[in-house]
């Protein structure tokens, strides 16, 4: 079972070297933008449902925490669904892009610095460890496209994420995206 702080740095890791992929390109190679999106709107649902609710429950400021960055989450789903849903060849996606990358670099350092640290004293190895399992079973049913108006977390995140997914897996499949 991996450590849920462990495996949440090493999707933020991935997500680092697929924007390095595409910082500073006018035309952005539509097969990293495709990956960015998916992975990006895995790791939001997957947060959704099992990181932000027990962030609420379990942290000393938990819910201030959790708000702050499920409003991050929101902007973050706005602008991959605006990259997702424009054009390959579109001038405006490479702006997108970088709006995405700022976002989503803010993000990352406010969980890494805050959140997770604030984790792994308040919670035990095994809870750490249990949570990462959950996570990571997560990714393999969660939503591959971004769904800003999907519910923020817990039971209605898991609901709306259980209904998009397969429609998400068929439309990847339609378009060609892996």
């Amino acid at each position: 079972m991996p450590d849920a702080t462990v495996l949440l740095s090493e999707d933020h890791k991935a997500v680092s070297a697929l924007f390095s992929k595409v910082e500073g390109q006018r035309h952005p190679d539509p097969a990293t933008v495709d990956k960015i999106v998916k992975e990006l709107s895995i790791h939001d649902a997957i947060e959704k449902e099992y990181l932000y609710p027990l962030v609420t429950d379990k942290l000393a400021g938990g819910a201030g925490l959790a708000s702050h960055s499920l409003e991050e989450h929101s902007a973050v789903a706005e602008t991959l669904n605006e990259i997702d849903t424009s054009p390959a060849d579109s001038p405006n996606r490479a702006g997108l892009l970088v709006r995405l990358i700022a976002l989503v670099r803010t993000h990352v350092h406010e969980e890494e610095t805050k959140i997770f640290p604030a984790m792994r004293t308040t919670m035990t190895p095994l809870q750490l460890d249990k949570l990462g399992d959950s996570l990571l079973k997560a990714k393999a049913t969660a939503p591959t496209r971004p769904h800003p108006h999907a519910p923020s977390s817990g039971v209605g995140a898991h609901v709306a994420g259980t209904v998009a997914a397969p429609i998400d897996k068929a439309r990847d499949k339609i378009a060609g995206r892996g």
